[in-house]
């Protein structure tokens, strides 16, 4: 996450004159990954390619899509040599991943095109380059258990008001959060992945998060279900970048990010506010069932006015009397015609048309609630919007529950 490369200079030239004289000796390309698939190193082009090995090649990381498939074969668990096969889906050709371990300590992985087939010979040969690698990224990855403790440190000072002006002084000093742009909070919450290994469930992906990189830094720090990331952003593109980067490495670790909030903050002295309606978000986007996207505070509308309230069906209740009223009469067809009538501004064209029913039976299920509730419950400013919010959020926990 600094602007330097995965491995420190002297370690650089050393694993790219290794790769390079492999490369000599087989007669193919090799390629050297940090344990994030992030391209470490990479000899000139022999014999086979295909988009993965580009993608890398330009973008200095894989795109994220393949990377719980390439997980699913154990190569993250594996000792020996594990043969991949092609992966038309993904562009990809057949190919041999070599684990790069010190004792138990994953490192990196070698990769050669298994097209023609790699022989045993080529394999010992193959080998024997791992072992040397072995020792240079594993003497790199000793200072990185420090740099990670130094993020996950940083990172929690930043989001206290009372630090974190000299938080983000330091880490900006030393190179973990660009020195320009809008800083932005995003909250992840993180699940296992489906296909996760015993081992790699088992992962902290701190060290992965904490290793330098190309691009942009940014802070992070994990605690058990949960990713805190502060950036600092030019652009939305960069915050999805970021967004992207990340959700890549925790899946290394085994994870899945289940759901994210973001929320802005205009300089330091606003990180911890920022972190709160992150969290928030993060809560709301998790009740709603929503994996596709981050949930934005700034986009969250009416949303922003249950902060710092539980998301239960008390809540609902208490908010407006109306609402508690409508659930309890157990008429559910009456409140999601609220809800839809609410929701389209009292506009009775556009609820008929999103309730598929005609203008008349609108009119009879509106009049049969407001006999219950009184005829201005749904006409009064204030009584309304207390109504509108406690039934979406009743809305979304009944959502909550039939997905369950």
């Amino acid at each position: 996450m600094s602007k330097d490369k995965g491995v420190g200079g002297e370690g650089q030239s050393a694993v790219q004159i290794l790769v390079d004289e492999l490369c000599g000796e087989l007669g193919r390309s090799v390629a050297v990954d940090n344990p994030s698939f992030e391209l470490l190193c990479a000899s000139a082009q022999v014999g086979a390619i295909d988009q993965r090995r580009i993608s890398a090649i330009i973008d200095r990381s894989p795109p994220p899509e393949p990377v719980p498939w390439m997980l699913s074969h154990g190569i993250q668990d594996s000792y020996v040599p594990v043969r991949l096969p092609g992966n038309e889906e993904f562009g990809m050709l057949p190919r041999v991943c070599f684990p790069i371990r010190q004792g138990r300590q994953l490192s990196g992985y070698l990769w050669l095109f298994d097209e023609p087939p790699v022989s045993e010979k080529e394999i010992e040969a193959a080998g024997r380059t791992v072992s040397q690698l072995a020792d240079i990224l594993g003497a790199e990855d000793v200072t990185l258990q420090d740099r990670a403790e130094l993020i996950r440190e940083l990172t929690a000072r930043t989001v206290v008001k009372a630090t974190a002006l000299g938080a983000v002084e330091e880490a900006v000093g030393l190179g973990h959060l660009p020195e320009d742009g809008r800083f932005t909070v995003h909250v992840l919450r993180l699940g296992p992945s489906g296909g996760a290994t015993a081992a790699a469930r088992a992962k902290d992906p701190q060290l992965e998060l904490s290793r330098p990189r190309l691009g942009r830094p940014y802070l992070a720090r994990y605690t058990p279900g949960q990713l805190t990331i502060v950036s600092r952003d030019r652009s939305s593109r960069d915050a999805s970048t970021v967004l992207a980067s990340v959700g890549r490495l925790v899946r290394t670790g085994g994870l899945e990010v289940e759901h994210t909030g973001s929320a802005m903050a205009g300089s330091e002295l606003e990180l911890e506010t920022a972190r709160d309606r992150a969290e928030f978000a993060a809560a709301v986007s998790a009740l709603l069932g929503d994996r596709q996207a981050p949930l934005m505070w700034e986009e969250m509308g009416t949303w922003r006015l249950l902060q710092g309230r539980p998301l239960t069906r008390q809540t609902a209740y208490e908010l407006s009397d109306d609402a508690r009223k409508l659930i309890q009469d157990g008429n559910r067809e009456g409140w999601q015609t609220v809800v839809a009538y609410l929701d389209s501004g009292r506009n009775v064209a556009a609820t008929s048309q999103k309730l598929s029913i005609h203008r008349a039976t609108l009119h009879y299920r509106l009049e049969r609630v407001r006999e219950l509730l009184g005829q201005n419950a749904l006409d009064d400013g204030w009584r309304a919007v207390s109504l509108h919010v406690a039934l979406k959020l009743h809305h979304a926990l009944q959502l909550r529950v039939g997905r369950r």
